[in-house]
C-alpha cells in the first residue's frame, strides 16, 4: 500500500489525494486529511487547534454529502464516524500535555500511528479470517467491502476453493464486486437482493463489512444487511462483519 498522501492544499483535496490510489478506506482518508490540518495550522492554542479540527471535519462531511460519488457508493457515515473517533483521540492528548507543542507533534504521531494501524488492520483480518473458510465453502457476500474481499483474495491464493454468491441490488454494486473477485481467480456467482432468503439454504457463511460500528457493537452497512442477517439466523448460517474497527 502507498504512503499517505502528501496534502498541501485545504482538507478536501487531502481527502481526495488519499482516496485516490484506491486502497483506503474513506475513515482512514478523513483521519489523514485531518493530520494535514494539524500539520499546516497556525493555532497557537489548543483550543484554536481544536476549532480548526471541528471546520475540517465539517468540511470533509460536507464534501462526501455534495461528492458522494468520491465514496465508491458508501455513504459518509464513515467519514463522520472516523473524524470523530479522531477528534476524542486529540481531545485525550490535549489532556495529557501542558506544553501546546509538545502536545501538538504527539498528536500526529499518534494520528500517524493509528492511520497506519487502521491500514495493516486490513491484511491482518483477512489472514486470520481466511481460515474460517473451508475448501468448497459457498460464501453469501453483501456490499462492497475491501475487507471482505481481501478475505476472498487471501483465502484464494492459500488454495482454498470456493465460490462466491454475490448479492446484487438496484445500484448493481455486486456486478462490480463479482467482477472484481472473478479478475482474482475467484468463482462468482450474482443473484438478486430478493432472493437472499431462497439462497440462504445452500450457504456456508455469510461475510459483510461495515460502514461504522457502534460503541455497543452494533453495526451500519449497506441496505438490506439486516435481511440477510435474519435469513441466515434463521437457517443457521454463520455470519461474520469484516471491520478494520
Amino acid at each position: 500500500m502507498a504512503p499517505p498522501a502528501a496534502c498541501t492544499g485545504d482538507v478536501e483535496k487531502c481527502f481526495e489525494k488519499s482516496l485516490a490510489d484506491g486502497t483506503r478506506a474513506a475513515p482512514v482518508a478523513a483521519i489523514e486529511a485531518l493530520l494535514g490540518v494539524i500539520e499546516r495550522s497556525g493555532a497557537q492554542t489548543m483550543h484554536g487547534l481544536q476549532d480548526e479540527l471541528c471546520e475540517g471535519r465539517k468540511a470533509l462531511v460536507e464534501f462526501c454529502e455534495q461528492r458522494p460519488a468520491c465514496l465508491g457508493g458508501r455513504t459518509e457515515l464513515g467519514v463522520s464516524s472516523g473524524c470523530e473517533l479522531f477528534l476524542r483521540h486529540v481531545t485525550r492528548t490535549f489532556l495529557e500535555f501542558g506544553d501546546f507543542s509538545e502536545c501538538r507533534d504527539e498528536i500526529l504521531r499518534r494520528g500517524r500511528a493509528f492511520a497506519a494501524h487502521a491500514t495493516n488492520a486490513r491484511d491482518d483480518i483477512a489472514g486470520h479470517a481466511s481460515s474460517f473458510l473451508r475448501d468448497g465453502s459457498r460464501v453469501l457476500v453483501h456490499g462492497r467491502s475491501r475487507v471482505v474481499q481481501a478475505t476472498l483474495k487471501a483465502a484464494a491464493k492459500s488454495g482454498v476453493s470456493l465460490e462466491a454468491v454475490v448479492v446484487n441490488g438496484s445500484d448493481d454494486c455486486g456486478t462490480c464486486v463479482a467482477q472484481e473477485l472473478q479478475e482474482e481467480g475467484i468463482t462468482t456467482r450474482i443473484i438478486a437482493d430478493a432472493a437472499v432468503a431462497r439462497e440462504m439454504e445452500v450457504i456456508d457463511v455469510v461475510l459483510v463489512g461495515a460502514e461504522a460500528v457502534a460503541e455497543n457493537g452494533g453495526v451500519v452497512n449497506k441496505v438490506g444487511t439486516l435481511t440477510v442477517a435474519c435469513c441466515a439466523r434463521a437457517m443457521r448460517r454463520p455470519l461474520y462483519v469484516a471491520a478494520e474497527s
